[in-house]
């Protein structure tokens, strides 16, 4: 049965290119992300800190699925230069981490299981 894990990635737009980034990163990044095997789903965020000047302003987590966790990063590497470059991304800053599922996911009392996944507003946000 295939393990379950979480990759978070965190990075930020050139100087004077938000707008590229983003686009880049919904119409272009995440759809090619997603064909690789294993990866179910993606989602960003950008940081709501009112203190932007420091580290990386965006969060893409992507919800993977694997038997061979080793194999899934191989062809991550291996199909990364059939993926298209911006110069919109801030590679120097942009932090990559992969994590192992520990337990099946948890939902709010509020509901069950499965209206909390077909409800996210059901769920409570004050953890």
């Amino acid at each position: 049965m295939p393990k379950k894990y979480l990759q978070i990635v965190f990075t930020s737009p050139s100087v004077d290119s938000e707008t590229e980034f983003n686009a880049w990163y919904d119409n272009v990044h995440v759809p090619q992300v997603l064909e690789m095997p294993g990866f179910l789903s993606g989602q960003r965020f950008r940081l709501i800190d009112s203190d932007t000047s420091e580290g990386p302003r965006y969060l893409a987590a992507y919800q993977i699925e694997s038997d061979d966790i080793d194999e899934t990063l191989q062809t991550i590497t291996d199909m990364a230069p059939g993926r298209t470059k911006s110069a919109a991304i801030d590679i120097s800053v942009s932090i990559v981490r992969m994590y192992e599922a520990l337990g099946e996911p948890q939902f709010s009392t509020d509901g069950t299981p499965e209206e909390a996944a077909s409800n996210p507003d059901s769920a409570r946000t004050d953890a």
